[in-house]
């Protein structure tokens, strides 16, 4: 009997690429919606007029990076590399994969 193999769908992989974006995204807009709302509030609750601009930074510090480390390094459905990075340069923009060259939001991996 012979067996017929189904190319595999990326969909599953794209849903998490997708959700990793918007994580970085929000944690840009969380930040700057903080900003705001400590502004506004001037910090009385965390304790004096600019108190608040050490928590906002340290937030940011933390979230920013470590949301853009995960789009950046996000593997290639097809090949596995990371999609947007090759060598010390991340290109988050990128249409395709920097290594095999596959489309972003191919639906399969015969996708040109």
């Amino acid at each position: 009997m012979r067996q017929v193999f189904k190319a595999p769908s990326y969909e599953a992989a794209w849903r998490r690429f997708r959700w990793r974006a918007l994580a970085h995204l929000g944690a840009l807009l969380g930040g700057v919606f903080s900003a705001a709302l400590l502004t506004f509030t001037r910090g009385a609750v965390l304790g004096g007029p600019g108190c608040w601009r050490k928590y906002l930074g340290l937030s940011l510090f933390i979230t920013v990076p470590l949301t853009s480390h995960r789009v950046t390094r996000w593997p290639c459905p097809r090949c596995g590399h990371p999609f947007h990075q090759r060598g010390n340069v991340a290109l988050c923009t990128t249409p395709s994969c920097l290594h095999c060259g596959l489309p972003k939001w191919a639906a399969s991996a015969h996708a040109q």
